[in-house]
């Protein structure tokens, strides 16, 4: 994921760019393996849109 964020355009991506928005990025993401868990657990489902 790392070299995937690293090969960002930043004039693309805002003033945020660099490691501590990586390291954010980062936990949330990590984050939501147990968010998907949990939902499979439950037998639930999970619908996510990305938008401009």
């Amino acid at each position: 994921m790392k070299a995937g964020y690293d090969c960002i355009d930043i004039d693309d991506y805002g003033p945020n760019f660099g490691h501590e928005d990586f390291a954010y990025t980062w936990a949330n993401f990590t984050d939501l393996v147990v968010f998907f868990r949990r939902a499979a657990d439950a037998g639930s489902h999970v619908i996510f849109t990305v938008g401009q």
